[in-house]
């Protein structure tokens, strides 16, 4: 179903694992965080599979119903569709951020339109990640903490509010954003304002809607888009996968930057990627977003 910027607030759907826990103190709530709590979930996913489904190839199991496994750690079985002629790259159905206080930590795992229904499996599958199998205390460690006595609850998160008309917004990374271009590192008009309709196209695709858009019109708006007193700092940060036998490195930018001269289609498109996130890797906890407008920055949302 085609879905005009302005209708998109309106046909997002997602729903939350929200779960809260005491860590110990020799344990790491840094950046890898939730890229150590991904790869743990993967394994307790992998082994909640009928047996017969580990054992085909995925090629050869395309007929069988997806499980929620294929859905967030296989290929994406959703692929959006081009949004006019902005070529919206397939996303996981899912982010996972992770808000640490001092040894409090809050976890949220929020899926999107059709990976609602695995809700209850990805319940089942934190609990036996976080109390059974345990998390590695630190990148490359061993040593993995257990928490029987985590919280959890699920739930909608906090619908996304429209922007008013604004002179200047302000976009903060409330997570580092993974914004690559070519093997470097780069955050400029074209690139922020090209990112956020590609990551609001591709999450509608799983609540069964493509974005559509006038292509000229996004590309005007990108254009005029400015971008200013930016707060930014990059950094690097690595994590293991344990199923790929290697460490990846991330490369990523946080801090803060201020847009003026937005277009109505990025100003309504903003409050998704508040609950969307941007970039890549926000299935490892990049890509928060908390959205400002107006000076003296008046925060658009509590989520």
């Amino acid at each position: 179903m085609p879905v005009p910027p302005e209708r998109a607030l309106g046909v997002l759907e997602t729903e939350d694992i929200v779960v809260r826990l005491d860590v110990p103190r020799d344990f790491d709530t840094g950046e890898t965080l939730a890229g150590r709590l991904r790869g743990a979930l993967g394994h307790a996913l992998m082994a909640m599979q009928p047996q017969e489904s580990r054992l085909l190839e995925r090629r050869a199991a395309l007929w069988r119903t997806p499980t929620a496994y294929d859905a967030l750690f296989c290929d994406p079985i959703v692929a959006p569709p081009r949004a006019g002629s902005v070529a919206a790259a397939p996303a996981r159905p899912y982010v996972l951020f992770t808000q640490p206080s001092g040894r409090r930590v809050t976890i949220t795992l929020r899926v999107f339109g059709r990976a609602r229904p695995f809700l209850p499996t990805l319940r089942q599958a934190l609990i036996r990640a976080l109390c059974d199998q345990g998390i590695s205390v630190m990148p490359l460690a061993r040593a993995r903490a257990r928490f029987p006595d985590m919280e959890m609850e699920c739930g909608q998160p906090q619908p996304p509010t429209p922007l008013p008309e604004a002179a200047a917004l302000r976009l903060v990374a409330t997570s580092p954003w993974m914004l690559d271009r070519k093997g470097r590192m780069a955050l400029d008009a074209a690139m922020l304002g090209n990112s956020v309709i590609s990551r609001a196209a591709a999450v509608l695709a799983w609540c069964g809607c493509w974005l559509d858009v006038d292509p000229e019109a996004v590309s005007l708006e990108v254009r005029s888009l400015e971008l200013c007193d930016q707060t930014l700092a990059f950094l690097t940060t690595e994590r293991r996968s344990q199923r790929q036998g290697r460490t990846m490195e991330f490369r990523a930018v946080s801090g803060g930057v201020t847009l003026r001269r937005c277009g109505p289609i990025l100003r309504t498109l903003l409050p998704l990627i508040e609950v969307a996130g941007l970039g890549s890797a926000t299935t490892s906890g990049f890509g928060r977003v908390a959205v400002f407008y107006e000076a003296p920055w008046n925060r658009m949302s509590g989520d």
